[in-house]
């Protein structure tokens, strides 16, 4: 029984050894032996299969003979033994070749292997003398035969001769290890009469410290324990079975996707200037990167990904070499090219790209536990693919750099549209250029040379200057003085006055308005304030022109003078000198330091008072007494109240000469609230004058009380007052004169009557009746102010 047992053993070995190895069959004369016996042979083999490696396997053969055909005719047990008795040494020998030489053959036809080489064989000492199973017990004999498989069935041909011999091993355990899997349908055979079982482990241990493990199955039929078998038993006509061999490795290192993992840096170099630059860590690539078919074999296969170890291995073995670099750079290189493209928004980009292996001084594994430490390796490896040149941006327009620069530190905001980028695989991050930021963002980082990192994002986004200042106010110095002294009438209190300002102006900075200025250029922007360096720039530029200035400029005035000079009725002539609006060119420092200065003279009529106006009379001031006297009972008082918006962003220093005669008080309000206190209102020559420099307080409105009298026409209106006396005075003179010559008249005839002593009746009454007879003589009214007869 054990007998039998054994025997089995010793056929499923040498069935499974056919299967899954390379075998050297034996060859005559360019012909395959055949493995054919004579009928009625009847022997029971077993081939134990045991593997060195996945290339090199020792097959142990355990053959019962019980028939045999020798010397031309079928010979049992007993005769066998009786030739070999009789034969001596030769005999046997010949007998054992025979029968090792059919076990090879044999084996050639089942196995996938060319090199299956004979070991140590022959019969059992104790078989070949009298059988303790009786007279025909059978003989026993075993072989041991050594094979290896052919390299080319886990390496390319292709590429075989790339490989030095001694990392055949290394680099197949290295594909099994990484998920790959060797596959082989074989078909495995007996002869008729013949019973063989083939045994096949189902792991192999290729390195000595057996951390490496290969397991070997039968997919067709479940293991036995640590065994595959597979019986084949020609004595009831069955002569092949199917054994389809799968090899893997444990423990595996398997990648189900490309991990591709790194960083695309957008670097601006210069303002103009984008250098694109991505950096990528490479954990498993595809196989469509590379042509696999020039380095596996249809019959291994397994994942579409090989890890970044098996490649540092393949290279390092010299399995993969610079083509298959080339080829991996390629397909990189067409893949990064659209994020490229997007993010710097041109077309046609021109990369170069270059893989680094990471193989330089590293060395070939010497152990199991170090392959697998390769393999397991996180060390990704190294792509760079970057612009073959840098591009030159447009973001700079029909400008030099160093102009967009001292706009940007001005203030200036450039605005750029970026695309959405796909590509999970990297992420892309935006180096500005020094100096430069994105404007109210944060950055991720910063360089030891102080330039600011940013995540790339999609949409809008504003290019600003770190030394950019964020003005919240508008800030002009005002000088002005608002001349009211030149009243005009052409009736007594109907008057209009000509006003005469003369102001001056350091502009610092402005709110930028861009219906006020409109900025001739074809940079997309964001612009909050004008600061004076900024306008010279512009103006230097010929982004704004100088007329575009005056007239923001004259508006404000017109803003701020309205209260005092009616807009329709005003005329302004500005001066801005030739050299304080040409540009320093100092770019780096671009602020309100040094203002703009402008003059301006602003005439026009006005009507502070309150009174008709329209006249168009000529007047002339106070000519008559050169000193101010206020009005002791004004006939006419005018309350003002005088909004000026925005006044504190002026800085204002204002005065105003009032007409003499007039008496003057103010305040200064905010709001509904006057602030409490007055203003002191000083005399300067014969004129009330007011002057506010300042103030602690807030304020937006000015409240005057101007006060008239008399004295204010006698002082003021000279035409329309000297005009009222003057034909009052002829007036008085002629009915003087009237008068006199009738009294003279009347006395001349008395005089001649009592001359001639005849002086009648008639005379005495008329002279009497003169008021009767021409009526009575005008009435004055001292102090009246208007002549006499009808109202003009």
């Amino acid at each position: 029984m054990r007998d039998l047992h054994l025997h089995a053993l010793l056929i499923a070995s040498v069935m499974v050894l056919t299967m899954i190895l390379p075998v050297q069959t034996a060859r005559g004369n360019g012909q395959m032996i055949s493995a054919t016996r004579a009928e009625g042979e009847d022997m029971t083999v077993v081939m134990n299969l045991s593997f060195k490696n996945p290339l090199e396997y020792t097959v142990k053969v355990s053959i019962e003979v019980y028939t045999l055909y020798f010397m031309e005719q079928l010979q049992n047990a007993t005769s066998l033994r009786s030739i070999i008795a009789a034969g001596g040494a030769d005999a046997r020998s010949e007998l054992e070749s025979q029968i090792v030489n059919w076990t090879v053959n044999l084996s050639s036809l089942s196995f996938f292997g060319d090199s299956l080489t004979p070991g140590p064989f022959g019969f059992i000492d104790e078989s070949l003398g009298p059988s303790p199973a009786g007279e025909n017990g059978p003989l026993l004999f075993e072989a041991t035969l050594h094979g290896r498989v052919e390299v080319e069935r886990y390496i390319s041909s292709l590429k075989v001769s790339e490989v030095d011999e001694q990392y055949y091993n290394e680099l197949i355990c290295g594909f099994l290890l990484s998920g790959f899997r060797f596959q082989r349908l074989m078909t495995l055979r007996s002869e008729p009469g013949i019973t063989t079982t083939y045994i096949i482990p189902t792991r192999i241990s290729p390195y000595p410290d057996g951390t490496v493990l290969l397991n070997v199955r039968n997919t067709r039929v479940p293991p036995v324990g640590n065994y595959n078998y597979l019986t084949i038993d020609g004595r009831v006509g069955i002569l092949t079975g199917p054994f389809d061999l799968q090899m893997t490795g444990f423990p595996p290192v398997r990648y189900e996707s490309e991990e591709i993992d790194g960083r695309t840096i957008l670097d601006w170099t210069t303002l103009g200037t984008l250098d694109i630059t991505s950096f990528l860590g490479i954990s498993s690539l595809s196989l469509e990167r590379v042509d696999t078919t020039q380095v596996l074999p249809p019959s291994v296969t397994g994942p579409n990904y090989l890890g970044a170890g098996l490649i540092r291995l393949c290279f390092l073995d010299g399995l993969l070499d610079d083509d298959q670099v080339s080829e991996m750079e390629i397909s990189l290189n067409t893949e990064l090219k659209g994020t490229f493209e997007t993010a710097s928004g041109e077309e046609g980009l021109e990369l170069s790209t270059s893989v680094d292996t990471g193989t330089a001084g590293l060395a070939h594994p010497t152990s199991g536990s170090s392959l697998i430490s390769l393999l397991r390796s996180d060390i990704p490896l190294e792509a760079s693919i970057r612009l073959k040149r840098p591009l030159v941006l447009d973001i700079t327009g029909e400008y030099e750099e160093e102009q967009v620069i001292g706009l940007l530190n001005g203030g200036l905001r450039v605005l750029r549209d970026f695309k959405g980028i796909d590509d999970e695989r990297t992420e892309v991050e935006m180096m500005m250029p020094p100096g430069l930021t994105f404007y109210g963002e944060d950055p991720k980082a910063t360089t030891p040379e102080g330039r600011r990192v940013f995540d790339y994002e999609p949409g809008y986004r504003a290019i600003s200057s770190v030394k950019a200042t964020s003005y919240t106010t508008e800030k002009l110095s005002v000088d002005v003085v608002i001349d009211l002294s030149d009243v005009r009438s052409d009736y007594f209190l109907d008057v209009e006055v000509m006003t005469h300002c003369d102001i001056e102006i350091d502009l610092s900075r402005i709110d930028y308005d861009p219906n006020d200025f409109e900025l001739n250029t074809s940079i997309e922007f964001e612009l909050d304030q004008l600061s004076s360096d900024m306008i010279r720039l512009l103006l230097s530029m010929g982004i704004i022109d100088r007329a575009s200035v005056e007239e923001r400029l004259s508006a404000d005035i017109s803003e701020l003078l309205e209260p005092f000079i009616e807009s329709e009725r005003q005329e302004i002539s500005l001066n801005i000198s030739d050299s304080d609006i040409q540009f320093d060119g100092d770019t780096a420092n671009m602020d309100d330091a040094d203002p703009l200065h402008i003059s301006a003279r602003v005439e026009g009529l006005s009507e502070p008072f309150g009174t008709k106006g329209g006249g168009s009379g000529q007047g002339a001031t106070n000519v008559f007494v050169h000193r101010h006297w206020d009005p002791l009972v004004p006939f006419k008082t005018v309350k003002r109240t005088i909004v000026i918006e925005d006044v504190q962003k002026w800085d204002p220093s204002i005065k105003v000469i009032f007409p003499s005669g007039c008496g003057v008080k103010a305040w200064l309000g905010n709001g509904s609230d006057r602030v409490q206190g007055g203003l002191d209102v000083k005399v300067e020559g014969a004129y009330p004058t007011l002057n506010i420099k300042g103030s602690s307080q807030a304020w937006d409105r000015l409240y005057l009380e101007i006060s008239m009298a008399g004295w204010f026409g006698f002082n003021n209106v000279l035409v329309c007052f000297a005009t009222s006396i003057g034909a009052l005075v002829l007036l008085l003179l002629l009915l003087v004169v009237t008068i006199f010559g009738k009294v003279r008249k009347a006395s001349k005839k008395a005089k001649e009557g009592r001359a001639d002593g005849s002086e009648s009746k008639e005379q005495r009454d008329g002279d009497h009746n003169i008021g009767e007879r021409y009526g009575p003589g005008p009435t004055i009214r001292a102090g009246s102010g208007r002549r006499s007869g009808p109202d003009r």
